[in-house]
């Protein structure tokens, strides 16, 4: 086993801003940018920017106390492996904006296949949906998924199919989908829903 060696506290300082930068720049940039722009779920895509700063902290760990061999050495290593684990997740994930298909209910482009779930409004639209939903036309279940969607959270509160200030990214909105509800018969539903709650609540 290695032994291990006295530090100076200028030294150890060194360490460990280097060390924290070196892994809060890997988990800044998988769970920021790259891991946004694949087709990852985000429990499969927090896990893996956990992970890689725990990686970063066990390297740490098991070396800043050692010959400067060993922690610089582990700092390349853990450098080199995360440059490896991105170009696989970019490779094998990366989702490619303009072949995704748009979602009837959302109007993100999100679906890779038909009857796959939206990674946006999170619907289903395929014929073991609709039968589960109890509807006979996909139209009527597009129109009460779009009726959760879009309600907002408080009754009058602002319905906005085409809201630009929330970041999608790397999913795209259609510019030529078009809702097959309106505005004012979602807040009719969501002032009847409140009133019922309301009434409950006697």
């Amino acid at each position: 086993m290695t032994r291990k060696i006295k530090l100076s506290k200028q030294e150890h300082v060194l360490r460990r801003v280097v060390s924290g930068i070196v892994s809060a720049g890997i988990c800044l940039f998988l769970g920021l940018y790259l891991l946004p722009k694949t087709s990852l779920d985000f429990t499969v895509a927090m896990p893996i920017a956990v992970g890689a700063g725990a990686i970063g902290a066990a390297i740490f760990y098991l070396t800043h106390w050692r010959h400067p061999a060993w922690f610089w050495g582990g700092q390349a290593a853990y450098a080199v492996f995360a440059v490896i684990g991105c170009w696989i997740l970019a490779t094998t994930f990366y989702l490619e904006p303009s072949a995704l298909r748009t979602c009837e209910v959302c109007g993100y482009k999100t679906i890779k296949e038909p009857g796959q779930q939206c990674g946006i409004c999170g619907a289903i639209l395929s014929e073991k949906a609709l039968a589960k939903s109890g509807y006979t036309r996909m139209e009527d279940l597009i129109i009460e998924e779009q009726m959760v969607f879009f309600a907002p959270a408080q009754p009058g509160g602002p319905i906005d199919f085409f809201d630009n200030t929330i970041d999608r990214r790397p999913y795209l909105k259609d510019s030529t989908w078009r809702p097959l509800v309106t505005a004012a018969e979602i807040a009719a539903m969501v002032a009847m829903a409140d009133s019922l709650e309301r009434a409950n609540a006697k």
